[in-house]
């Protein structure tokens, strides 16, 4: 609301503290613009009088004087006038990513009235790092930006580039869920857990989520639900890369997926499993033999082997090289919705729609263990065989911590108010994150019972769940858990 009288010819005098055409511009005075133009150097009178805003002027220039001049360098075009452009700075941004070569800053052209928060917005856009993960520094000072420093104020000389490096500054845990949206919320959504503080609401897919699976260290993941596609996903950008086209219906209901071999297994309505090449994001084998839908699946690419579990109450165990059938795995009663598997130990365990757990011997195709204590279906499942716990969640609200030598519950949790879809587990310090039906994410101390923290999962309900935990990713390797679809309740 201040104004500035042009006074070229007045003499400078003097102020309490030093101003140079620099600080006058970070305070508010006008930006260098750019244009075909000479230079002129001017003085500019400066009261502090309240303009016709109200506003005084004194917030243009940082001279506390009531009156000063401050010597400020513009471009103005021929006739006199400032030029309409603004002048271009060259941005070079160091950082750590493996889909660049080591020590190759990106660079970016921007307007000198441009901020860091501008900067971090192309970063998230062009760049596979989360800048929620980062602290952005000067490069000569190692002096942290925020996010309203312009890039006029980094510049040290006209036309030089502004150089800034990131620095990782890791989330504790950090966590992508999947559900089925609804009023006021999105299907998909990646968030800093312990502060409860959403960092991309993915607002792409068009129906429910109920599977998901993450590569931490590139920030990309696979999502599915009642679409037939399957999304890859750039969760740094938070934007879709590529859509993998195959399934014959609508309704992709589990995920797994080798990221160091770039391979990915798909089932779900068309029963059917879909194994996807992810550097081409190209279908290149289809496996059949279920009968009906698929729900669960786990895959070890090394061994070239699949295992699923389907609504027709069995397991089948595949070879990759043949495409065909291993072992066909009997004893259920119901639906297989989910499992869990240590392919090291060739152990598996599913639970079903019959209330109970099965631990199998994938060398025999035999039941080793039948676990029963949960009064309604089990949706989902997590097992650390080197340790001998598992955890099961159900449509009975509870989860329920098993000791696999003896075959038998040593303690339930209590908290979720309906069903408990999905777990991630982190076995070395036995914590455990648990998603439901109720809309909410539990983390829970395996040992001794106690809910340390509920968050709201941003997504109506809680399908899937991927978490990322400090000092690496999740230990779960197993297909991550997917509640039954409300349209589909099978038996």
């Amino acid at each position: 609301g201040g104004w500035l009288k042009i006074a070229p010819r007045t003499p400078l005098l003097p102020c309490t503290r030093a101003c140079s055409s620099r600080s006058a511009w970070a305070q508010g005075g006008a930006p260098p613009l750019a244009a075909p133009v000479r230079q002129i150097r001017q003085q500019e009178e400066v009261f502090g009088e309240p303009g016709p805003g109200g506003c005084s002027s004194a917030a243009v220039a940082p001279c506390p004087r009531r009156r000063a001049f401050v010597t400020i360098q513009r471009q103005v075009a021929p006739g006199g006038w400032p030029a309409s452009g603004m002048d271009v700075v060259t941005v070079q941004v160091i950082y750590s990513n493996p889909y660049t070569a080591a020590g190759r800053p990106a660079v970016f052209h921007m307007r000198s009235v441009d901020n860091i928060a501008a900067l971090k917005e192309l970063i998230r856009e062009n760049l596979r790092v989360l800048v929620q993960e980062q602290r952005i520094l000067t490069s000569a000072f190692g002096q942290e930006l925020h996010d309203n420093t312009t890039l006029w104020e980094l510049r040290t000389q006209p036309g030089e580039p502004v150089s800034v490096t990131l620095v990782p500054a890791p989330i504790n845990l950090l966590v992508l869920s999947g559900g089925s949206g609804g009023s006021g919320h999105t299907r998909l959504c990646l968030f800093d857990a312990e502060r409860g503080e959403p960092l991309h609401e993915l607002t792409e897919p068009k129906d429910n989520v109920l599977a998901a699976v993450v590569d931490w260290n590139h920030h990309r993941g696979l999502s599915a639900g009642w679409e037939s596609t399957i999304r890859l996903w750039d969760l740094a950008g938070g934007k879709t890369l590529r859509e993998l086209q195959g399934h014959n219906a609508c309704g992709v209901f589990c995920l797994a997926a080798d990221w160091v071999a770039q391979k990915a297994v798909s089932g779900g309505q068309d029963c059917t499993l879909r194994i996807w090449d992810l550097n081409s994001c190209m279908l290149v084998q289809t496996l059949v033999g279920h009968a009906q839908p698929i729900f669960c699946v786990s895959m070890e690419v090394n061994a070239r082997r699949v295992l699923s579990g389907s609504q027709d109450r069995t397991l089948r165990l595949w070879n990759l090289d043949c495409c065909e059938t291993m072992q066909e795995l009997s004893g259920h009663s119901g639906t297989v919705f989910c499992l869990a598997v240590d392919w090291s130990w060739m152990r598996a365990l599913s639970g079903s729609w019959d209330c109970t757990l099965r631990l199998w011997d994938l060398s025999t195709g035999e039941t080793l263990q039948e676990l029963r204590y949960h009064t309604n279906a089990v949706f989902s499942c997590a097992m650390d065989w080197n340790s001998q716990q598992a955890v099961s969640g159900s449509s009975d609200n509870a989860i329920c911590v098993w000791d696999l030598k003896q075959g038998l519950p040593t303690r339930h949790l209590y908290g979720h108010g309906d069903t408990v879809t999905c777990f991630e587990a982190e076995w070395s310090t036995n914590r455990l994150l648990s998603g439901s039906l109720d809309g909410t994410l539990r983390l829970w101390d395996v040992e001794s019972g106690e809910n340390l923290q509920t968050l709201q999962g941003r997504t109506g309900d809680v399908r899937c769940v991927q978490a990322r935990w400090l000092g690496g990713a999740s230990v779960t390797q197993a297909v991550p858990q997917v509640a039954v679809p409300n349209a589909l309740v099978p038996r």
